[in-house]
């Protein structure tokens, strides 16, 4: 005992005014309200509006519990749940895990992002700094209780844990509480490089990179502490612990996601066509796909095939009250009118060109709609005269 650097002998509560307040309990909550305020700041910087990002936490906040319950209840406390399988609901006895709260996140930026037609890698971005600040605060909640203690070690800085057993333990809930600490200066300082690239060219999207960094630190770095923690779930005997396993997934996809930003980070690819496509009808998928062939085959029609533009021309019809002199001499029979004046050609001569035109449609003119049809028969019997036409333009 002597040897050891620190004895943990904290109470795991506290009261304030009367009332019982648990360490974990408050720690756990002050990580989601600083991180609904860092998360808002960024979609407030991103463009969007703050109802968004209210709506959005709170349904983070319920998806992320109930991932964290599930995984520690099916992972983690698999005999309990099935000697009292009520116990899933009594969350306030503790047991969440971390990989669970991780893809309740990832499962409610989608959810959200389908909802309201969002970018799904924005979202994630947004959530990303949050959760690294939710891993510092969780994890500071186990070392106040006392719990999720590491492994016998005789390093100058173990600590007793008097209300585990009175062995030397590495501390392992300060290890993960710290790297907690970088990820979050990582994401920072990421965050900060982005924008400074994003005002040097705007091309640069860089979407995703804060969550993909994020879930290639965490994990790792987790990986790494099961070493020195104490083992839950399986046996000393088998290679890899239950957190070790758990986080293999979201370390290949962290990677994979990396190389999928840098690939993609400019400005010609759209995230909200590759992650969250807006869902169509099928009817108005056939509608769309209809117009868009019709669009086609026109475009690749000869011209020689399509249709000129008719040009309408309109006239203006006289008043009735206002008739000229030619226009009373076209309403006359052709038998009462008068000879060849001078200047105008005879009779024969327009008979010849009214022949020569043939089974051509006569001309309207403005007289048709003015003129009188109390006489039809001499108009239509009998050619007019070359001044009787002319009077009825």
């Amino acid at each position: 005992m002597d040897d050891v650097f620190f004895v943990h002998d904290f109470a795991p509560s506290f009261h304030i005014f009367g009332y019982e307040m648990r360490y974990y309990g408050v720690l756990f909550a002050a990580s989601f309200l600083i991180g609904y305020f860092m998360m808002r700041r960024m979609f407030i910087r991103l463009g969007y509006k703050e109802e968004a990002a209210q709506t959005f936490y709170f349904l983070g906040l319920v998806i992320t519990v109930i991932g964290a319950r599930l995984v520690h209840v099916f992972f983690y406390d698999m005999d309990a749940f099935q000697a009292d399988p009520t116990m899933i609901y009594k969350i306030w006895q503790g047991g969440v895990a971390s990989h669970g709260g991780i893809g309740g996140l990832i499962l409610a930026g989608w959810i959200f992002s389908r909802w309201k037609n969002m970018p799904y890698l924005d979202l994630l971005d947004c959530l990303a700094q949050s959760f690294a600040l939710t891993a510092i605060l969780v994890r500071l909640g186990n070392f106040m209780n006392g719990e999720i203690v590491g492994r016998v070690t005789d390093v100058p800085w173990a600590m007793v844990f008097k209300h585990y057993d009175h062995l030397p333990r590495h501390p392992s809930q300060l290890y993960e509480a710290t790297y907690g600490l970088v990820i979050l200066i990582t994401l920072i300082w990421l965050d900060v490089w982005r924008e400074r690239k994003k005002k040097e060219d705007p091309s640069m999207r860089w979407t995703g990179l804060l969550f993909f960094v994020g879930a290639i630190m965490y994990p790792s770095f987790r990986f790494l502490a099961e070493y020195l923690k104490e083992y839950q779930t399986l046996s000393p005997s088998f290679p890899l612990t239950m957190g070790q396993i758990l986080s293999i997934p979201f370390i290949l996809v962290g990677v994979f996601g990396v190389f999928w930003v840098f690939r993609n980070r400019r400005e010609g690819l759209d995230p909200v066509k590759v992650a969250a496509p807006a869902r169509k009808r099928p009817g108005q998928a056939r509608a769309a796909a209809a117009s868009a062939a019709a669009s086609e085959a026109a475009e690749q029609a000869p011209k020689s095939s399509r249709t000129a533009p008719v040009k309408v021309t309109t006239s203006v019809k006289a008043e009735p009250a206002a008739k000229t002199d030619a226009a009373a001499k076209a309403d006359a029979p052709v038998a009462d009118a008068p000879g060849p004046d001078a200047g105008d050609e005879p009779v024969e001569a327009a008979t010849q060109d009214t022949a020569q035109q043939g089974d051509e449609p006569a001309e309207p003119s403005a007289s048709s709609d003015t003129s009188s049809p109390s006489k039809p028969t001499a108009s239509s019997t009998k050619p007019r005269s070359k001044k009787s036409r002319k009077g009825g333009r």
